[in-house]
């Protein structure tokens, strides 16, 4: 009897430790979910809304010159500042600015020193926008090769950051890459002749019309009633 209860308490004892160790394991395995959720979620830099810009610039990659632009009184229209006369594509700075609209970043920086060991001395582009809230300056430092990331900073903090190549790419762009495309003399031309085509087979169908009918009452005027 008392060796029945000893086995007993031993199997008790035996299966407390395991589910003890069950429990431990769920909990060990929640958390690191947890911290691998936490590193792995994007972090806000920036939110822009595209539509509340009434000026930007960034740099061009061909020659390194700042190109700004300023949002007309008409509230659509844009104008590039270092020449009024430019015909600016309104569909490619409404692409341009949508980059802005959520600037996230892939980690912090912790402790990094001198900005000018993470190519801000030399920084591949400086992009601001203007709203009703103020300018918001964001500056593309040097590529981490191992990462394959840009390093990036923002005037609405004194965090440094690691980003994708999203922000970069969207705005390695020229001067030209901003140029509305004209519209071809050639086609001008053609669409005209198509139109001009069009009404004169008009007309002639109108002129065929109006001759059948006075035919038709020729006709009608030559015949003998009974």
């Amino acid at each position: 009897m008392k060796k029945q209860q000893k086995q007993f308490l031993v199997v008790a004892i035996l299966l407390v430790i395991c589910v003890v160790a069950y429990i431990a394991l769920l909990a060990y395995n929640k958390s690191v979910e947890n911290k691998e959720a936490e590193e792995s979620a994007d972090i806000i830099v920036a939110e822009i809304d595209p539509d509340g810009v009434t000026a930007f610039s960034f740099v061009s990659y061909e020659d390194g010159e700042t190109l700004s632009f300023t949002l007309a009184d008409d509230g659509s229209t844009w104008t590039y500042d270092g020449d009024p006369e430019f015909d600016v594509d309104e569909d490619e700075v409404t692409t341009l600015l949508s980059k802005l609209e959520s600037v996230e970043a892939k980690e912090i920086v912790e402790d990094y020193g001198d900005l000018s060991d993470y190519g801000f001395d030399d920084p591949k582009n400086v992009i601001t926008a203007t709203t009703a809230s103020g300018t918001t300056t964001l500056t593309i430092g040097g590529y981490n090769d191992m990462l394959s990331e840009y390093y990036l900073t923002c005037s609405d903090s004194d965090d440094l950051y690691l980003i994708s190549s999203t922000l970069y790419s969207g705005f390695n762009k020229t001067l030209d890459d901003l140029e509305a495309e004209e519209e071809d003399e050639e086609d001008t031309e053609s669409d005209a002749e198509e139109v001009e085509g069009t009404e004169e087979d008009a007309a002639e169908v109108e002129s065929t019309e109006e001759g059948t009918e006075a035919g038709a009452e020729e006709t009608y005027d030559g015949e003998t009633v009974e």
